[in-house]
């Protein structure tokens, strides 16, 4: 069965760009509408995400410093020229598995349990290496195309790199 768009298309363009509504020189249409309601929704959204972060940016700030040196000098082992040389770790008991969050002011969180030295090694070189790749900008560059196309099912389904 073939469609003819040469009636199709130019009916659709009529029906989205008719005003239904006019108040002066102001007219509204269908385009008008959809565009201001996927414009508030991904600012919306956008927001969202902005006060999550800085909310839990400002509970980390708040949590202390480990007493633990160790963990400091383990890390300056890690640092190579032109990777992150200065980073807070924060050790506490509710972090499942480590992980490093920021791109300007990074932090390492760690979970409240014993690495041996070669283990945080590891642990430091492995989100090192995140941060080195960018893999937090690329997270934000996720989330703002997910917020942009948020009525679209397969973009919510877009994964984040770990």
């Amino acid at each position: 069965m073939v469609i003819n768009s040469e009636k199709i298309l130019p009916s659709l363009q009529s029906l989205l760009c008719t005003p239904f509504i006019r108040y002066g020189e102001i007219k509204i249409n269908l385009v008008f509408l959809i565009a201001v309601i996927w414009t508030g929704r991904t600012i919306s959204i956008i927001l969202k995400h902005i006060q999550d972060y800085y909310r839990f940016r400002h509970l980390l700030d708040l949590l202390p410093e480990p007493e633990d040196q160790r963990l400091y000098e383990i890390y300056s082992k890690t640092y190579v020229r032109g990777q992150l040389s200065k980073v807070k770790i924060i050790v506490h008991d509710s972090v499942k598995s480590p992980a490093i969050i920021g791109f300007l002011k990074p932090v390492i969180i760690l979970p409240n349990m014993y690495f041996n030295d070669d283990e945080l090694l590891g642990v430091f070189i492995h989100e090192n290496t995140h941060f080195q790749f960018g893999h937090c900008l690329i997270i934000c560059i996720t989330e703002l195309i997910r917020a942009c196309f948020w009525w679209n099912p397969f973009f919510k389904e877009l994964k984040l790199p770990t």
